[in-house]
């Protein structure tokens, strides 16, 4: 072999391969395809390496690769080794461009990185959270609703019903309709919760959930996230179908517990919550009285527990949720809500009702 008075090594005339490194100079001869370099008099291939490594190119020579006629068997073997090098390189070229397909993740991967990102989530670490959370999303991608789907996520919202002297606002509500599952989760955000002024979650998360007949608005459950535990009402179905699919939804003051109708009849589930708040936000009132970011907040609840538990001032969430638009189809609504409806923090919850911890 011998040099071409730049360091690189070149064929002599009954050589096989020329190679050089960096690949800065192409000959004029050759027009790409789609698999590399291919010689304008029908020779072999040219593979140029990317990522980590300079530029290979090697070049099969037809014109030296076979002197002697092209029914050489030697020739024929000498080329069939050129093309086995220059498809070894071209596919080390791949790997390290990233482009050999990977093998898609399991389900099971992908739950155990949801499970790690609500867990970073829950602890406040929101850049861990949103690694996490993006690689779910980046396996398992969130879609915008199909028009019908949209109508049917307005049409089945909820109609709430607030205590007399409501303190906090509704600031946001999303809908997550689940891909494969007749189901709606509406996640409420209201400005905050009374008792936790300083836990930097600007707002306080609560869940509706209503499953319904595929094609219809006819509601076959209604249930609610009420802190820690899945709440139900024996009069809820009923009633929401009598409302055009539109289930009746109590809020509970300052802390926004979800009740669906008759739930707060439950003395065994959410009467016994309902019962213990009272009870604390109308002796000692709220947690951190003094604390600066609770300024003007109300410090006690004044009524009895009838009163607390009375839920009389009507509000329709619809037109918020379908100005803002914040309807999504996924399956991981954690993850969706935080990657792409909402900027301020928030606390992750219970993300659908069968996989909530079963309460004793």
């Amino acid at each position: 072999m011998d040099t071409d008075g730049r360091g690189c090594r070149t064929a002599d005339q009954g050589g096989l391969l020329r190679y050089r490194a960096g690949g800065a100079r192409r000959d004029r001869n050759r027009r790409p395809y789609s698999g590399g370099m291919q010689d304008a008099g029908g020779g072999g291939l040219d593979a140029a390496a990317t990522g980590p490594w300079p530029a290979l190119s090697v070049t099969h020579l037809d014109r030296h690769a076979n002197p002697r006629g092209v029914d050489d068997p030697t020739s024929n073997r000498t080329g069939a080794l050129t093309r086995w090098v220059v498809g070894m390189l071209w596919l080390l070229a791949q790997v390290s461009a990233g482009g050999v397909a990977q093998a898609a993740p399991t389900e099971a991967e992908v739950t155990a990185w949801n499970a790690q990102g609500s867990a970073a989530h829950d602890r406040r670490s929101l850049d861990e959270a949103s690694e996490h959370y993006r690689r779910v999303l980046d396996a398992d991608r969130w879609r915008d609703p199909t028009p019908e789907e949209r109508e049917r996520a307005l049409a089945l919202a909820p109609r709430l019903f607030l205590v007399a002297g409501e303190f906090f606002p509704l600031k946001d509500l999303v809908a997550v309709i689940h891909p494969d599952r007749p189901i709606i989760g509406y996640h409420l955000f209201w400005e905050d919760d009374l008792d936790f002024p300083a836990d930097n979650e600007p707002a306080d998360h609560e869940i509706v959930w209503i499953e319904y007949q595929p094609g219809t608005h006819t509601v076959t459950r209604v249930q609610t996230y009420l802190h820690g535990y899945v709440a139900e009402g024996a009069e809820a179905v009923a009633d929401a179908n009598r409302h055009g699919g539109r289930a009746w939804i109590g809020v509970e003051w300052g802390k926004h517990g979800s009740l669906p109708r008759g739930a707060a009849e439950d003395a065994a589930g959410a009467r016994r919550v309902l019962e213990h708040n009272w009870q604390a936000l109308h002796t000692s009132g709220r947690r951190l009285p003094d604390h600066p970011l609770a300024r003007g907040w109300p410090q006690k609840f004044e009524g009895d527990l009838a009163a607390y538990t009375t839920f009389s001032v009507a509000f329709d969430p619809r037109p918020l949720l379908e100005g803002r638009g914040l309807i999504r189809v996924s399956r991981w609504p954690n993850a969706t809500i935080q990657q792409t409806c909402l900027r301020y923090n928030f606390a992750p919850k219970t993300e659908w009702p069968w996989l909530a911890p079963i309460r004793r």
